[in-house]
Formats: C-alpha cells, sequence, structure tokens
C-alpha cells in the first residue's frame, strides 16, 4: 500500500562472537554484491548460530518497527498533500466554469448552458470523490522477507 511502492534490501551484520551490530559489515557486503566481487569463504565449518540469529530477527523488527511508524506518517502527509492539491485544481475549474456560466446571457444558447451545467456537477462530483480514490494509499503496509543467510569471514 502507501502513494509509493517500493523494494528495499536491508543488510543486517552482526559480529557472531559478540553479537554487535556491524554497520560496515553490512555496507562493504553491499558494495561487494554490486561489484560481483563477493566470494564463498573457504571454510566448511558454521558455528551454531541460533542465539545470533534471533538477536538479528530482533534487531530487523524492531527496525521494520521504526521504518513502519516514519514511513507511514511520511505516506499520510503525502496523501493528505495530493488531496490538498487536486482539491485546489478542481476548485479552480469550478471557479472558472461557474464565471463562465455567470457571464452567460439569458439569451445564451441552451446546449452551451447545459454543457457548462453538466461541467459544473461533475467537477463538484469529482471534489467530492478526491479524497476517497487516495483512502487506500493511506494505508501503508511494510513487510520484511528474510532472502540471504552469509556467513562473512575476515575483518569488517
Amino acid at each position: 500500500g502507501g502513494v509509493h511502492s517500493t523494494t528495499e534490501l536491508w543488510v543486517t551484520a552482526i559480529d557472531v562472537a559478540t553479537g554487535d551490530l556491524q554497520p560496515q559489515a553490512s555496507e562493504n557486503l553491499l558494495v561487494e554484491l554490486a561489484e560481483g566481487t563477493l566470494e564463498a569463504p573457504d571454510t566448511q565449518a558454521v558455528p551454531m548460530l541460533s542465539a545470533q540469529l534471533a538477536r538479528v530477527a530482533a534487531m530487523v523488527n524492531e527496525r521494520r518497527r521504526r521504518e513502519q511508524a516514519e514511513r507511514s506518517q511520511e505516506n499520510e502527509a503525502l496523501v493528505q498533500a495530493r488531496i490538498a492539491s487536486e482539491q485546489r485544481s478542481v476548485g479552480i475549474k469550478i471557479r472558472r466554469v461557474d464565471e463562465r456560466r455567470a457571464k452567460m446571457s439569458e439569451s445564451a444558447d441552451l446546449r452551451l448552458r447545459r454543457m457548462l451545467e453538466g461541467q459544473a456537477r461533475n467537477l463538484r462530483q469529482d471534489l467530492d470523490d478526491g479524497a476517497a480514490k487516495y483512502e487506500a494509499r493511506r494505508r501503508l503496509t511494510l513487510s520484511v522477507e528474510t532472502v540471504a543467510l552469509v556467513l562473512l569471514e575476515g575483518p569488517a
């Protein structure tokens, strides 16, 4: 949901020994992935990582919660701005049609009168319906999916 749909790659790296967050390792992993220089480690021994995985999951959940709150506020502001902009635009169009109708003489062509009345009616309906078309975009959802688990060896 939301005004803009996006897909992002989040990297959460921790030191297996300490459980501390390693932001530089996250950045390095993304750089190596982008450059195509990421290589498989020589070792085949994978330590038991259950406690560390639980810690990473907790970190990711906390980040998702923060991002959801922040982006929901940003999304709501965007939706409100779009609604206000559309209302201003339609309001200007209504005023123009009303001005044309007011300047018309009584002897003006009936077809022209009806056309302008129809335009004004349709624009007023657009004004009433404007907020409703953005209602679905108010509901922002943020989902997180684990794509890969990578064990890095060497310095961060």
